[in-house]
This record gives C-alpha cells, sequence and structure tokens, in this order.
C-alpha cells in the first residue's frame, strides 16, 4: 500500500509542477499542534478529581467529628476494640466512600465517552493538518486508505479508559486512607483535612499530566501512521520552539531521522508530554536526492562534409 501511495504523491507532484520544470519541492507548512483539544482534555480529566474535591469537601470533611466519637466509642473503656462497635463504624465508612463513587459517577462523563470523543477529535485534526500539508506539496488532497489509523483509536479509548478509572479509584483510595488512619491514629481534625487536601492535589496534578501525555502521543502515533502509509520513510525533527522544550528534543530539532529508527528520544510526541512534530521528508519519492537538473541547450548542427556541386561552365 505505502509503494502505491508513494507513486501517487510523485505522479501528483509531477503533474502539479511539470515533469522536467521541477527546480525545488515546495516549503512544508508547520504541522500544528492540537492545543486546543489537549486543554479541553485537561479540563474533563480535572474535573474527576475536582468532583471527588467537592465531595470530601461537603459531605467526608464535616463527617470527621462524628467518626472519631463513633471509634472511639468502639474502642470502649477498656484497652482493645469492642468488636460489634468497630464493625458499626466500618460498615458507616464503607457506605460514605461507595456514595461518593455514585456521586462521581453521576456528575462526570463516561470514561468510555469521553476517550472516544477526544481520539476522534485529535484524529480529525491530525488529518486536517496532513492534508494541509499535501495540499501545499502537490495542490490536490490525498486519498489513501488509512487502515492503521483504526486500530490506534482502539487502542487510545481502551487505554485512556483505563487510566481515567485507575486515576479516580487511586484517588479514592487515598482519600478513604487518609481519613481511616486519621481516625485511628487520633490525628487532629485540622492535620486530616489537610492531608486530604493535599492529596486530591496530587490527584490533580497527575490528571493533568495524562491529559497532555495522552494527546501529545495520539497525536505522534498518528502522524507516524499517516506519513509511512504514503511511504514516507524519513523526517526532520521539529520542536515546538518555545521554553518548555526539553534538551534532547531541542537538540534533534532540524535533524533527519528514519520512521524505522527513531532516536533516544523516540519519535516526536512519543516522549512523556512532548509536542515536537515531523516534518515529512518528500524527497526520496520525487528522486530529489539522486536527481540531476536537467538542461536542454539547443545546437547548430553544422555538416560533416561539404557538398560538393558542378561548377557551370563558363
Amino acid at each position: 500500500m505505502s509503494k502505491i501511495n508513494s507513486a501517487f504523491l510523485s505522479i501528483a507532484f509531477r503533474l502539479q509542477n511539470g515533469i522536467n520544470n521541477i527546480k525545488k519541492l515546495p516549503k512544508i507548512p508547520e504541522w500544528k499542534y492540537p492545543w486546543a483539544i489537549e486543554k479541553e482534555y485537561e479540563i474533563a480529566m480535572v474535573k474527576y478529581i475536582n468532583i471527588i474535591r467537592q465531595y470530601t469537601n461537603e459531605v467526608i470533611i464535616p463527617a470527621i467529628p462524628g467518626f472519631k466519637k463513633q471509634f472511639n466509642f468502639s474502642k470502649g473503656k477498656f484497652d482493645g476494640i469492642n468488636i460489634e462497635h468497630y464493625d458499626d463504624y466500618n460498615s458507616d465508612l464503607e457506605v460514605m466512600f461507595n456514595n461518593l463513587n455514585v456521586f462521581l459517577i453521576q456528575n462526570t462523563t463516561n470514561p468510555g465517552i469521553l476517550a472516544l470523543d477526544i481520539g476522534q477529535k485529535t484524529n480529525k485534526w491530525n488529518s486536517k493538518e496532513w492534508q494541509k500539508i499535501l495540499k501545499s506539496v502537490l495542490g490536490v488532497n490525498g486519498f489513501a486508505m488509512e487502515l492503521g489509523i483504526e486500530q490506534i483509536m482502539k487502542n487510545f479509548v481502551n487505554g485512556n479508559i483505563k487510566l481515567i478509572i485507575n486515576l479516580t479509584n487511586e484517588a479514592e483510595r487515598k482519600i478513604q486512607l487518609i481519613f481511616n488512619n486519621g481516625i485511628i491514629e487520633g490525628q487532629r481534625i485540622e492535620t486530616i483535612v489537610e492531608n486530604l487536601k493535599k492529596s486530591l492535589d496530587i490527584s490533580e496534578n497527575r490528571a493533568r499530566f495524562i491529559a497532555r501525555d495522552q494527546i501529545g502521543k495520539l497525536n505522534g502515533m498518528l502522524t507516524e501512521e499517516r506519513q509511512t502509509t504514503y511511504g514516507i520513510t524519513d523526517y526532520y525533527w521539529r520542536d515546538s520552539n518555545d521554553i518548555k522544550v526539553r534538551l534532547t528534543h531541542s537538540k534533534n530539532n532540524g535533524k533527519k531521522f528514519s520512521w524505522d529508527r527513531p532516536p533516544v528520544t523516540g519519535h516526536p510526541g512519543f516522549d512523556f508530554q512532548c509536542r515536537c512534530w515531523a516534518e515529512p521528508d518528500f524527497k526520496h519519492i520525487f528522486g530529489y536526492e539522486n536527481r540531476q537538473p536537467i538542461n536542454i541547450i539547443p545546437v547548430k548542427h553544422k555538416p560533416k562534409f561539404k557538398v560538393l556541386t558542378r561548377r557551370k561552365n563558363k
């Protein structure tokens, strides 16, 4: 399939520019990063944690004094735990955190729906940027069958469903652990509240990281699939040209790499939170690397022999 598509690129380019009149490749426009989609995903991911934070502030924190009293009552007046009352404590604790999970589900988007929506938007954006590049080079849009895109999208959706579920489960588990340990250890209410808030802040940072990282990775994988589908084997590394570019990626900038042999950093977008992009190298498809310019110089031919003519008698 890639050979067919590379032939299409070569033919379309020559038809657009003239078979013998190709002077140089057009300038490749920047493959822009889907910043708005990343921000949308980040907001959606943080919302999961904010809903947990809302329930914590409105239900869990106000319940601390009552649970402290209930736990102290279960200890009784002897050195040990009154099993009957301690079971009541555990039962009430379980109900409160089960209700947290219900509250989360009722007030957030289903992880599958969110992952599918974000994935489709990123794919649409990536396709638009690729077509923009093809149009600038060929003057026409590409029409290849992108067979690998479906699997990439499926992996993204399934992987992000797991990431979202793990994120919320871990946040809930830490909240419950901090709450329960604080009660059992007899910590001050202020200490328990502070620890709960710190835990939620960590979970929020994790949510932001996942959103930024996953959009970059999906964008990079879609780019690789689309370029290799059209027979593009090499690319030039282009960084995002801002202060967030890490040194190792900045050193890659402008260098040529092969899709078959990734640099130590991975391909653009593959490293965590990477927003670099791969500028496709069309030269090998159009024969630029080995092509010599064709110069046609008109030559006036002279006859090799003189034409003998009969002289007239005088």
